[in-house]
């Protein structure tokens, strides 16, 4: 019996170990912080409006919110991407410019038919930025030369043995741009001459003059790979959406004030994670008086699924693109006061961490005229199971063995529920295995369900092009289903770890009571914990909500019942919070806040760490009476020491005084109960409340108190400093 409870102890181990290590290997949480800690700041630390700065945490009003996308999201969005224009690392050789756009440094930084002309950019780029133009020198001749693809260029039009000049430069009869496709007119030699005629319109099937000097747009066609827009210099953006939830308008019920305040919203907080029912939200179509663009309500769309407006945005629209859809969103009224919940979101994913990250910034607005913010972020991998990194592979080893300790200790659970099904589930320890169990089954099913999705195994780069914006939407809500099966799966693994090593303590106590000394110590002393208890949180509660109808109204950290609970248990550990009840009341902060930290900071802890002190000093009583017998390590220890005596008496060494202080048993010493009784009686004389000790120590703290107060003169000091 002894082997098999230790052997399980150590097992056990063994998996809560495991477990950890497996999660911590998963998540990388260290990774994903720095991740979010670059792209966050992006967003949070930059204000939208200025004297006095207003941030994200600032906002109050879907003016705000209008505001803090056109001013801050969408230009850090954009801030890192090269735009047109810029004299260096727009054009490259790895993403060539298009025609009339710059600046380019090189012919190679130019598409095909195209190379680096001179100080030909339009005036907004600036003086002397060089564009890229067609191709002159094989144009020289045009009207007596043949643009068929199989005919070689002039050996005079690129240097010789220039190959990449030659296939640069090779004229083609037909250049497509995002206006349409263009033909050269080969009738004139000079190519300017087909601007004579302005504004001439395409004709399908006709020869559409080609004007360089009037086509200022790329060739490069959308279905290609458009330069990527990163944050944070390494994490790249693949797409976002919006998420709208709007108040349901009422007609204000009571007649006294229908003349002040004719219609209402509807009176309930929005959330934006959840539909919030009927009565709360609107769900009408929203229609642009201008253009007459239709936004209908989703019922299983936007932000977690809960129903909304949406719309997506792709990041590789230009700043002038993203910030007209928002005007758009504006008129259509995406911005008025029904403006219930705001959720701005978007999914990067970065290259050097494997990592993606769901990121989005909520807001949500109350009935009152504030608004809630928060921010989410979920990271998330699709690159488990790659066997190329090694990691991954010690993980999947680590992944086996926590499935076999899995199922041996679920054997293990049902014999014991066999064996006595009354006992064990009448034992609270036995409830905590259950639901470490249960937890952990529900861990690897989730676990298994999220590497088994058609996302993930089916997900790649790149994403389908903005010509099939459809296949890219669903694209980004198959990353979003990863997201958020990410999040809860972390969050029963942080629930899941903390019973694993609550039980994993259990176990160590069947090994020796001195390994459970915390869970004996609080069994021990139950019974005045839970009288303790009762009292404490009776006179807690009472305080709690003298604080909410006091000061609720003016500190947001007691401005509801929750938030008084959280804010007044942080007041007993020592949070100092008079600055702000002084400011919202200075006459009744006193006179709750002093008797609430002589109570529980001075007395009531004191009384719970005695109980506490008291519990343990029994338990170690206990511990040290129980027989040799009744300690499994305590026998271990004895076979052990038996053992090693008996093959030193073999070979004469037991009368070696080492052995002896080490093997040799001695006296255990007992406290004789009676005699502490009686001092403890006699030192009861002395601390009376009318003790002359205590009157002479209350006289001496007295004559201090005012010796310092009189030399230090604080009142006058703070007058003075505050002056």
């Amino acid at each position: 019996i002894m082997a098999s409870i230790i052997s399980t102890a150590v097992a056990y181990f063994f998996f809560a170990i495991s477990f950890t290590a497996f999660n911590l290997m998963q998540m990388r949480i260290n990774v994903t912080s720095e991740m979010y800690q670059a792209i966050s700041s992006r967003f949070l630390d930059i204000p939208f409006r200025e004297q006095p700065d207003r941030k994200f945490s600032d906002i109050g009003s879907p003016a705000d919110v209008y505001d803090f996308l056109t001013k801050v999201f969408v230009p850090q969005m954009q801030g890192e991407t090269f735009q047109n224009g810029m004299k260096d690392g727009y054009c490259s050789p790895k993403f060539p410019c298009g025609l009339n756009e710059g600046g380019a440094g090189a012919n190679e930084e130019c598409e095909v038919d195209l190379q680096q002309g001179e100080d030909n950019c339009p005036v907004w780029m600036g003086i002397g930025m060089d564009c890229c133009e067609p191709c002159s020198e094989p144009f020289a001749g045009l009207a007596n030369f043949s643009l068929g693809e199989d005919n070689p260029l002039p050996p005079s039009s690129c240097p010789p043995g220039d190959s990449r000049c030659q296939e640069r430069c090779h004229p083609r009869k037909e250049i497509a741009t995002v206006n349409g496709t263009y033909v050269l007119n080969t009738v004139v030699e000079d190519l300017s001459a087909s601007c004579m005629e302005p504004n001439k319109p395409m004709e399908a099937g006709a020869v559409n003059d080609f004007c360089p000097e009037a086509e200022d747009t790329q060739t490069q066609t959308e279905d290609e790979i458009l330069r990527p827009v990163m944050l944070a210099g390494y994490s790249r953006v693949l797409m976002g959406r919006f998420s709208l939830k709007r108040y349901k308008v009422q007609t204000n019920d009571l007649p006294r004030y229908q003349s002040a305040y004719h219609y209402k919203l509807a009176d309930a907080s929005m959330r934006a994670s959840r539909y919030n029912g009927d009565d709360v939200e609107n769900t009408s179509t929203l229609v642009n008086p201008i253009s007459g663009v239709e936004d209908e309500y989703t019922m299983e769309g936007g932000f977690r699924d809960a129903g909304a407006y949406v719309r997506y945005f792709d990041p590789e629209q230009t700043q002038d693109e993203l910030l007209q859809q928002l005007s758009e969103m504006r008129s259509s009224g995406w911005f008025t006061m029904d403006h219930g919940s705001f959720v701005t979101d978007l999914v990067v994913y970065n290259g050097n961490a494997k990592k993606f990250m769901h990121f989005s910034l909520q807001v949500e607005q109350t009935p009152a005229g504030t608004a809630n913010t928060r921010v989410h972020a979920v990271p998330f991998d699709i690159s488990l199971m790659d066997l190329a990194d090694t990691q991954n592979v010690v993980r999947i080893i680590i992944e086996v063995v926590i499935i076999m300790l899995f199922l041996f200790f679920l054997k293990n659970q049902f014999d014991e529920i066999t064996d006595d099904t009354w006992g064990f589930f009448t034992n609270v320890m036995s409830l905590v295995d259950v639901a470490s169990f249960t937890l952990c089954f529900v861990c690897l099913l989730m676990y298994y369900m999220y590497i088994l999705q058609p996302a993930y195994q089916h997900f790649q780069f790149p994403l389908p092009p903005r010509s099939k914006f459809s296949e890219r939407e669903e694209a980004y809500l198959t990353l979003c289903d990863l997201a958020f099966h990410a999040d809860w799966m972390s969050r029963l693994v942080a629930v899941n770890i903390c019973f694993i090593f609550v039980r994993l303590v259990t176990l160590l106590a069947d090994v020796s009571p001195k390994f459970g000394i915390v869970i004996s110590t609080l069994a021990q002393g139950k019974e005045n914990l839970a009288n303790f208890l009762l009292l404490f949180f009776s006179v807690f509660l009472g305080f709690v909500v003298a604080f909410y109808f006091l000061f609720g109204t003016s500190i947001a950290e007691l401005s509801t019942v929750g938030d008084s609970f959280l804010s007044s248990f942080t007041m007993v550990l020592g949070q100092e919070f008079i600055g702000d009840l002084t400011t919202a009341d200075p006459y009744f902060s006193y006179m709750f806040y002093i008797p609430f930290m002589i109570l529980f900071s001075f007395i009531l802890a004191n009384i719970f760490l005695s109980i506490i002190i008291s519990a343990y000093n029994d338990e170690q009583l206990r511990i040290r009476d129980l027989a040799e017998d009744q300690d499994p390590v305590k026998r271990l220890i004895s076979y052990g020491r038996t053992l090693l005596m008996d093959q030193l008496s073999k070979l004469g060494l037991r009368q070696f005084f080492m052995w002896q202080v080490i093997f040799v048993d001695k006296d255990t010493r007992r406290t004789n109960k009676d005699e502490v009784a009686r001092l403890k009686a006699a030192q009861r004389k002395y601390l009376g409340i009318f003790s002359q000790e205590l009157l002479a120590v209350l006289s001496m703290f007295g004559v201090y108190y005012f010796m310092v107060n009189r030399i230090s003169k604080v009142d006058t000091v703070f007058n003075l400093v505050r002056a």
